[in-house]
């Protein structure tokens, strides 16, 4: 049986057990036996509630929709923007992406970048 596991970090050679953020359950490695799954686990920013039908099989549906998803989605990926330290590397494969794909988004990051480098300065932007 092949067995898969998903992370955002890459480059894993060894998986440890670690205490998951969620649900209370004790030190493990998460692995399933679905592709689908295991990648839906390697998302970030979950847009969607996710888990497995009666019959074992993968679903997903969205919360968020409109406006509220469109914002929800600037949001998320500005935080992303920001956390991977994209702005000072604009040349970056996943800065071009983002960039491109999610110009609002960038432009949101880049901004609250500006005002919070002016805060630390004691200005304003």
């Amino acid at each position: 049986m092949t067995l898969y596991h998903c992370s955002p970090t890459p480059g894993l050679r060894v998986l440890k057990p670690s205490v998951t953020q969620y649900f209370g359950k004790p030190r493990q490695v998460c692995l399933t036996a679905s592709l689908p799954m295991a990648l839906m686990y390697g998302v970030k920013h979950f847009e969607y509630a996710y888990g497995y039908t009666g019959a074992g099989r993968v679903y997903y549906e969205e919360y968020l929709l409109g406006e509220k998803r469109r914002r929800w989605v600037v949001r998320a990926e500005a935080d992303t923007i920001r956390e991977k330290g994209l702005l000072t590397r604009p040349g970056d494969p996943f800065a071009r992406y983002l960039r491109e794909k999610y110009p609002e988004s960038w432009a949101l990051a880049a901004r609250e970048a500006m005002e919070e480098q002016a805060e630390h300065k004691g200005g304003t932007p």
